[in-house]
């Protein structure tokens, strides 16, 4: 693996970053040229310097909080059935199974629309994306308005199908948005704080929803209380739309950094179709190890959100407010856990150990949180259930912020997409798998299940040695001006010689 504090760079480096990515890179000249060295004629030199120009925007922390609140207004929507799974059942007259549809629905739609999404996507813009995505939330939120009687329980299921396609929106943009606005101390961070947008709907969904319905005897009553919860949404994801119509953009003027400023003209100067860019990161070795290892880990964590209910309900029984706290704690624990790995990302890119640290602290958590449940604690479910959800839910921006570092200069879009992929498809299987074992077999084959995904995926990390592309490509443009091949074949024959 290449460190960057460890990293020198050679002319071999720069001579094979050349070939790889088809730029050539020249150390920025003051106008004076060397006595082995042709001097670049005026017209090309301005080209070049307006294509490498990079700026940070003030502006970039309002595209990050709008679209944190798109991804909250829509991450509300995940769990709302499935942490009341027992007025739930009782109020629609439908079977366990059938609730946690309401949750994994969301999975499935990822897996399938997320070659369609990606394309779209890298098709129309970072704007239009966001758009696409909070008018389907609006719709959706709308639609259960109606679901409020037992009757209509597909006016539900057909609102969360509309939810889950805007979901799988929502995974695409993060590691689109932090690298199209913020640099590169700053990128991991804002990853972390895209990505846990959603999560912070859960939050929110955890404290309202189990406070708000209650186990009333009358089912009249159970509707009404969903009435409460359904209305505002509706009504906020309204207000959400109308303002990102207004002022979200698509992208700043100019790029943040040298690496997006070298993928701009990279992408510009070279045609990418979807597909070819699939084929090459299905490929690449690394990506097919963090891709298993990403969907074990993050699928242990979606896992403990959906069975939550199932859990803690099979030893305290009808104790669905303490539920709700749980999962507030688990997703704030996540966030925080989140927010710290892109801290310490962002200073040392140390993607490697740090990944190896969390994934290996998270196997003793797991073991010490399904114990707590053969114990009948409280207070160690709660405990325990915070160190759990630190490390494995942590893992998520060390794994999102890898795979773009590892498939540089491929659009972000499309490789996080691919990613996020196996968390959704190991997430989906999990959730079948624990909870028909949890009812037949009980708690230790359950929990067992879950420890043996998270030994795996971290086996795979600790195998997983791979080359950081896009620390590279910064440190290669550091004090150099990078330009597409093509620019330098269209000008007069300069002979452009690259020394580091």
């Amino acid at each position: 693996m290449v460190m960057a504090e460890n990293s020198v760079i050679t002319h071999e480096d720069s001579e094979s970053f050349y070939k790889t990515y088809e730029v050539q890179t020249i150390p920025a000249s003051n106008g004076v040229a060397g006595s082995s060295e042709k001097q670049i004629d005026e017209n090309l030199s301005k080209v070049v310097d307006g294509l490498m120009e990079v700026k940070l925007f003030k502006r970039r922390w309002l595209q990050l909080v709008l679209f944190f609140i798109l991804g909250t207004s829509c991450g509300v929507h995940v769990s709302q059935f499935v942490i009341i799974a027992n007025i739930t059942r009782r109020f629609y007259n439908v079977s366990s199974l059938v609730v946690e549809w309401t949750t994994t629905i969301f999975m499935i739609e990822y897996v399938t629309l997320l070659i369609p999404v990606s394309y779209l996507t890298n098709r129309v813009g970072l704007r239009w994306t966001i758009l696409i995505t909070t008018t389907g939330v609006t719709l959706g939120s709308w639609i259960k308005v109606f679901a409020t009687s037992p009757d209509r329980f597909y006016l539900a299921l057909v609102a969360q199908v509309l939810l889950g396609v805007s979901q799988v929106f929502v995974f695409s943009v993060p590691g689109r948005l932090a690298s199209h606005w913020f640099g590169p101390k700053e990128v991991a961070l804002a990853t972390a704080v895209g990505f846990y947008g959603p999560q912070a709907g859960n939050i929110i969904c955890s404290l309202a929803v189990p406070m708000v319905v209650e186990d009333h005897e009358n089912t009249e009553d159970i509707g009404s209380d969903f009435s409460v919860i359904f209305w505002p949404q509706a009504i906020g994801s309204s207000i959400v739309t109308f303002i990102l119509f207004f002022f979200f953009l698509d992208e700043p003027r100019l790029p943040p950094s040298g690496a997006r400023a070298l993928q701009k003209m990279n992408h510009e100067s070279v045609i990418l179709g979807f597909l070819p860019t699939c084929k090459r990161v299905l490929k690449n070795r690394s990506f097919l190890m963090l891709w298993n290892s990403f969907g074990l880990i993050m699928g242990v964590g979606l896992g403990l959100g959906v069975m939550l209910n199932p859990f803690y309900t099979a030893h305290f029984k009808n104790d669905t407010r303490s539920v709700g706290y749980l999962f507030i704690s688990l997703n704030v624990i996540g966030a925080v856990g989140s927010v710290a790995c892109g801290t310490i990302l962002d200073k040392t890119k140390a993607f490697r150990k740090l990944s190896i640290v969390v994934c290996c602290l998270s196997i003793p958590a797991s073991l010490l949180y399904g114990t707590s449940y053969i114990l009948e604690s409280k207070w160690m479910v709660f405990a325990t259930l915070l160190l759990c959800g630190a490390f494995v839910i942590g893992y998520g921006t060390i794994g999102v912020e890898f795979c773009v570092e590892i498939t540089y200069p491929e659009p972000e879009a499309i490789t996080t997409g691919i990613l996020n992929m196996a968390s959704q498809i190991y997430g989906f299987f999990l959730v079948l798998l624990t909870g028909r074992l949890l009812e037949n077999y009980g708690d230790l084959h359950a929990f067992g299940c879950i420890c043996a995904c998270l030994v795996l995926g971290t086996i795979l990390v600790i195998f997983n040695k791979s080359e950081l592309r896009r620390e590279k490509a910064r440190q290669l443009t550091s004090g150099y001006v990078a330009v597409p091949v093509k620019e330098l074949t269209q000008s007069k024959s300069h002979e452009l010689r690259s020394t580091p």
